[in-house]
């Protein structure tokens, strides 16, 4: 099995969505799949449910960017597994979403309640002390 933690998103500065970064790495926002729509991160300790129909406010739009996350580059070495990676977190696109200067064109990683999330043929889970855990799942 195939293993890494990356380091979590420097979040103090609030901008565009970030592209690609030199290793090939890139940003997404890391949310969780609530019975009624979405949340933020547990480790965040904000219950508040994110519309996905209607531009958020202020308020959210800053407790969203705290939920930025670093894919590590090595995910799209392989053209293959770079057209599942973006797939799948295309899959969580939100048009309302797309008004707002820092969410629009933002990638989304959309943890189930189980705690992972699919990219492609890699499972990804987050831990608040080690940061994001990307291991390769064949199955």
């Amino acid at each position: 099995m195939l293993a890494a933690n990356a380091s979590e998103a420097d979040t103090d500065t609030v901008g565009s969505p970030q592209v690609r970064e030199p290793d090939g790495g890139f940003e997404v926002l890391l949310l969780e799949q609530a019975d009624d729509g979405l949340r933020l991160p547990a480790h965040l300790n904000d219950d508040r449910r994110i519309s996905t129909d209607q531009q958020p406010d202020p308020a959210t739009t800053r407790a969203l960017a705290k939920c930025m996350v670093r894919i590590p580059g090595w995910t799209t070495n392989n053209p293959r597994d770079t057209d599942q990676v973006l797939d799948d977190l295309n899959v969580n696109y939100y048009a309302a979403w797309q008004k707002d200067p820092i969410l629009g064109g933002q990638l989304i990683l959309l943890l189930r309640p189980d705690g992972t999330g699919r990219m492609g043929p890699f499972l990804a889970s987050y831990d608040p002390i080690t940061g994001l855990e990307i291991t390769y799942d064949r199955d």
